[in-house]
């Protein structure tokens, strides 16, 4: 009776927890971020138009705390000379004690030696990562192709599960900016020059409605209230079940 008892305690908490906080906590998840290769032909294709039909959801102004961005980052190829544009997504995983960050960068080789609306793009590749936001951490994640294609923001229980298809790499002193830096000289040799884009005109295109279907990546809203008290609401359950038996 006793078990019982303590079960149904911690149940009649739950409610009210829940009526109280309303259960009304969102985030967003980023999707497949190769989808925007459909809409690139190499060689044709100009960086105002593929732009125009990439997710911008920094335009879109949003009450919760958990939301994609975007950044433009620019660099140099060094073999070549000509730039590389890369489009930075990012969304944190909603948790404040371990507080992972999710990126999906699209990165374009243009067939210029500068970034502007007309510039045309000789390739594309993708890539993305997670890692968490802690001082001192040396290491992060890389996405499988499997993984870029997903709706996952992921966080430490992801990455330490058995579903994992990526890998972990390492980066002394890593900072978001050297994880960038080593994801894109993978895919496209020794870059130099990686900054943040401060073109205006630049950052403003794009599709402005999040959850268009019309667009890539696409961003979809969840609530994550019951992820986040629901593990804890479990664990307190066993407890209470176990304290219960031993009595």
């Amino acid at each position: 009776m006793k078990v019982f008892k303590l079960v149904f305690t911690l149940i009649a908490l739950l409610c009210a927890t829940s009526f109280i906080t309303g259960c009304a906590g969102f985030a967003e998840d980023l999707g497949d971020a190769s989808e925007i290769k459909y809409y690139v032909k190499k060689d044709q294709s100009t960086v105002k138009s593929v732009l125009y039909r990439m997710n911008n959801p920094n335009v879109e102004k949003r009450s919760y705390d958990y939301f994609v961005s975007r950044k433009l980052y620019e660099a140099t190829q060094v073999s070549s000379g000509n730039k590389l544009l890369i489009v930075h997504y990012y969304v944190d995983y909603p948790s404040k004690s371990q507080p992972y960050r999710t990126l999906k960068d699209v990165v374009f080789l243009l067939q210029d030696d500068k970034i502007s609306e007309d510039s045309i793009i000789h390739d594309i590749k993708i890539f993305g990562a997670a890692y968490l936001k802690n001082e001192g951490i040396n290491e992060y994640y890389a996405m499988s192709e499997q993984e870029l294609k997903s709706f996952d923001n992921m966080g430490e229980k992801y990455i330490a599960s058995t579903n994992k298809t990526g890998q972990f790499k390492s980066e002394l002193d890593l900072t978001e900016d050297k994880l960038i830096k080593a994801e894109t000289t993978e895919l496209f040799g020794e870059i130099d020059d990686l900054k943040v884009v401060d073109d205006k005109e630049l950052n403003s295109l794009g599709v402005t409605e999040i959850e268009s279907i019309l667009t890539a990546p696409k961003i979809r809203v969840v609530k994550v209230s019951y992820l986040m008290y629901g593990a804890a609401i479990a664990l307190a359950v066993a407890e209470a079940v176990l304290q219960a038996k031993q009595q």
